[in-house]
C-alpha cells in the first residue's frame, strides 16, 4: 500500500476515532473527562456529554465526506476542525493537564497540515 493510499484513509480513520471518543464521552463522561485532560464530576459531567455529542457529529461528518470523496471539502473541514482542537488545547492547558493539552495541540497542527495538503493536492 502506497503512502498516498494510506493518507487517503485518514478522513475515515479520523471520523471513526472522533465517533468512538464521542460515544465514550456520552456513555462514560467521568472517564472521558479524565482522558480529555480536565477531570469533571457532578453537574459538570453534562458538559462532557455535550462535547461527546460534538465529537459524534464531527465523526459522522468526516465519514460522510469520506464516503462522497470530495477531497477539497475534506481538506477544508480538517482546517476547521483545527479550531476545535485549538480550543480544547487552550482549555486543557489553562485549566487541566498540561500533558494532555499536548495531544490537543498535536491534533490541531496535524489537522492544519493535512487539510492544507489536501486542498493544495500536494501528493494527495
Amino acid at each position: 500500500m502506497s503512502l498516498q493510499q494510506i493518507l487517503s484513509f485518514i478522513p475515515a480513520m479520523a471520523g471513526l476515532v472522533a465517533l468512538i471518543i464521542g460515544l465514550l464521552a456520552v456513555i462514560t463522561p467521568a472517564k472521558a473527562s479524565k482522558g480529555f485532560g480536565i477531570e469533571a464530576s457532578g453537574p459538570a459531567l453534562h458538559y462532557v456529554v455535550a462535547t461527546g455529542v460534538r465529537d459524534i457529529f464531527i465523526g459522522l461528518i468526516m465519514l460522510v465526506l469520506y464516503w462522497h470523496g470530495d477531497t477539497k471539502i475534506i481538506g477544508a473541514c480538517f482546517i476547521c476542525i483545527a479550531v476545535v482542537a485549538i480550543a480544547d488545547f487552550t482549555l486543557t492547558f489553562k485549566h487541566g493537564s498540561k500533558k494532555q493539552s499536548v495531544v490537543h495541540a498535536a491534533g490541531a497542527i496535524f489537522s492544519i497540515i493535512y487539510g492544507s495538503l489536501v486542498i493544495l493536492q500536494v501528493g494527495l
